[in-house]
């Protein structure tokens, strides 16, 4: 009897309230190229920001993102030319690229992305790690505007008759 109240009764409770309740985060500040100049790329509790648009996290539609590091071989040929044997260790050097498209809709509802691109591994990482979290969605996962709409519409009657959580 146990096993079946732990298994028919908590355990879709607790994966119920993990779909309803919000998890705060943290905010996120990532120095990125945005449109081929440096920028500044926000994710706080609210919304994703840059300075090109904001998208708040509950209208994300989707995100991708990736890249990767190659080794400089320019650079290990010139330090080797340079410093002779210990310039080998040159060719230890990576470049690194990784682009993030973030698409959503704005406070007006109007279509819109961000762009981002990172030469920097660790934010990238950092970035990949952070979005499903603060959006609820993995990378490629898509939410249509009408699962927006329905939930905007269930947030607002949250908001209103606050004693019906679980309603």
């Amino acid at each position: 009897m146990k096993k079946f109240f732990c298994g028919f009764v908590i355990f879709p409770i607790t994966l119920l309230s993990t779909l309803i309740i919000k998890i705060p985060v943290n905010a996120g500040y990532y120095d990125a190229i945005c449109n081929g100049t440096k920028c500044n790329l926000i994710i706080d509790a609210e919304s994703i920001k840059s300075p090109y648009g904001t998208i708040p996290l509950n209208r994300v539609t989707s995100w991708q993102g990736g890249g990767d590091g190659e080794t400089a071989v320019g650079v290990g040929i010139a330090t080797s030319v340079v410093f002779g044997p210990l310039g080998l260790l040159g060719f230890l050097s990576k470049k690194y690229d990784y682009n993030f498209i973030i698409n959503g809709y704005d406070d007006k509802g109007k279509r819109t992305f961000i762009v981002v691109q990172f030469i920097n591994e660790k934010p990238a990482k950092r970035l990949m790690n952070e979005l499903p979290i603060a959006t609820g969605l993995g990378l490629g996962q898509k939410r249509t505007a009408k699962e927006i709409r329905e939930s905007e519409s269930i947030d607002k009657n949250r908001e209103s008759n606050p004693k019906n959580l679980f309603d």
